[in-house]
């Protein structure tokens, strides 16, 4: 026995040459490792589309946030313009905090 192997190498290698030829092409691995790669990258991809969503969707809502600001601070009447700020602290002021609810 080789000073190199290992227990059970050689039923390994017995078994491994016992079989056809197509599944010991070494076109296999290759192809293992495209698809592993490919299953890679659409993760990647997916993690990344929602990424950007959510960014979207946060600069939406503080952008629309900020023009009510806005639109209270242009009110001529104190009261109103109190009660148009306080309404505001009052709402959700981003969409993690309205899913946080």
């Amino acid at each position: 026995m080789n000073a190199r192997a290992w227990p059970g190498e050689r039923e390994l290698r017995r078994w491994w040459h016992g079989l056809p030829a197509a599944p010991r092409s070494p076109t296999w691995p290759l192809t293992l490792a495209v698809l592993t790669i490919l299953a890679l990258l659409l993760g990647f991809h997916s993690v990344v589309a929602s990424a950007v969503q959510q960014g979207e969707a946060l600069r939406s809502t503080a952008l629309s946030r900020s023009q009510a600001q806005w639109r209270c601070h242009a009110l001529n009447n104190d009261h109103q313009r109190a009660r148009c700020l306080a309404d505001l602290e009052q709402a959700p002021a981003s969409p993690i905090e309205i899913a946080g609810r």
